[in-house]
């Protein structure tokens, strides 16, 4: 039993949602955020994503480093935006 509630710990995390960012991408290529209430990936990309992109093929990216099948965020998940190369 205390395995399994050490696991789900591991899993998900102290603040009750996963970090689903993947541990394969540089620290300088992605800017690590916290989401706050009210916040979606569209907003976060504009924000935080590169400039030159279109807003829409952020939030994708944005999807994809963090292994998001929806765009479905939660206050205190913990996101990776990409940066610029």
């Amino acid at each position: 039993m205390l395995i399994s509630m050490v696991g789900l710990l591991l899993t998900v995390g102290w603040g009750g949602y996963p970090r689903t960012a993947s541990k394969g991408i540089e620290a300088q290529e992605a800017q690590e955020v916290i989401v706050k209430p009210g916040d979606n990936l569209w907003e976060l990309a504009k924000r935080y994503g590169d400039s030159r992109k279109e807003t829409g093929l952020m939030v994708f990216e944005i999807q994809k480093v963090n292994k998001l099948e929806t765009s479905v965020i939660h206050p205190g998940q913990i996101l990776l935006i990409p940066r610029s190369k």
